[in-house]
């Protein structure tokens, strides 16, 4: 008997903590259920905890959710009251994020992208670069670079990477040749003289990453300094612009 006592006594036990695991279970899924048809989403319990399984340490957007004094008796409105707190990801609330299709407890941020151009800025010119640099501010980009060459290598590398844009662009580059009056475009068909009409190198794109010359032996080149510009407007308007310039020099 004392043997049977204990066996049922063990399955009490057990059946308590099952039920207790349960009903923390059903405790918590109406709120995952609530922010899913608030948002139209099927997002799991990473949404307000570290694990998406559920249950054990939150994160910060469930940290906020469980902070808002009434989230118990009225969930839907603790998550409304945490939409435009700021989320893991600078510059973005916890509603942007799910408006972008993205868990606000998942610590993933999306692609920064640079704005459109909405006045005419020219930037200083830089020294010539091996491999361009993006960032959201224009500012601080410099998208054209030359290979090796920027740093003592024997060919040259001409590339273009401007990131990607908030809105569709158009982009146009320009060149310079020693030994050439002219302003050279490069469009789709291939170059030009710049004659008076800017030609789109490319036309309503939300930006470029592009090899345009690759593994160019520098001494099959002219000697001499070779301007390069770069101009980026709102796709179909030149009404603003940035325009980055750099140059490659040749002994």
């Amino acid at each position: 008997m004392k043997k049977k006592g204990l066996a049922l006594l063990s399955v009490v036990v057990m059946s308590m903590g099952i039920a207790g695991l349960v009903s923390t279970a059903f405790a918590l899924a109406p709120y995952l259920t609530v922010f899913n048809a608030k948002y139209g989403t099927s997002f799991d319990c990473s949404v307000c905890h570290v694990s998406p399984g559920g249950g054990g340490p939150r994160n910060s957007y469930g940290s906020a959710f469980e902070a808002v004094a009434t989230h118990d008796a009225n969930p839907a409105g603790a998550i409304a009251a945490i939409e435009s707190l700021p989320s893991k990801c600078s510059g973005f609330t916890n509603l942007q994020l799910i408006n972008l299709g993205i868990n606000p407890g998942s610590g993933t941020c999306p692609a920064a992208t640079v704005p459109l151009p909405t006045l005419a800025q020219v930037f200083p010119a830089y020294a010539e670069i091996a491999s361009a640099v993006t960032n959201p501010n224009p500012a601080i980009m410099e998208p054209i670079a030359v290979g090796s060459v920027a740093t003592g290598g024997a060919t040259v590398d001409l590339s273009v990477n401007t990131g990607s844009f908030s809105g569709n662009v158009d982009i146009y580059f320009a060149l310079t040749v020693p030994g050439s009056p002219n302003i050279f475009l490069l469009t789709p068909a291939g170059g030009q003289v710049f004659s008076g009409t800017l030609v789109p190198w490319q036309s309503s794109v939300s930006g470029a990453n592009v090899v345009i010359i690759s593994g160019v032996p520098k001494a099959l080149l002219p000697s001499g300094t070779y301007n390069l510009f770069l101009a980026v407007t709102p796709a179909g308007s030149l009404n603003a612009f940035y325009l980055w310039q750099t140059s490659l020099v040749l002994p």
